[in-house]
């Protein structure tokens, strides 16, 4: 797929894999955004020039309008936690 000129939306973007995601897709001329809560990333890690949405995707409303003019959607927002998984199953 050619990315230039594509706005791609990416969940858990301020983590590990996302923000380096991110930074790929902007090198190769994408618009960018990012949803992510924080729980986990850290909003330092998301390079410069990519559009940050500070919320949860369990925010239909939120997600709904995060999606509304993306071209692609890279879903990476997970709970960073296994006890809490475990623990918490549903």
């Amino acid at each position: 797929m050619e990315w230039a000129g594509k706005h791609v939306l990416v969940t858990g973007g301020a983590g590990f894999i996302g923000s380096h995601l991110s930074a790929k897709l902007l090198s190769l001329g994408a618009s960018v955004t990012v949803i992510d809560d924080l729980s986990a990333g850290y909003m330092d890690r998301v390079p410069k020039g990519v559009n940050i949405i500070e919320g949860c995707i369990t925010d239909s409303a939120l997600l709904s309008n995060a999606m509304q003019d993306s071209d692609a959607v890279f879903h990476l927002a997970a709970i960073a936690s296994v006890p809490l998984c475990e623990a918490n199953p549903a």
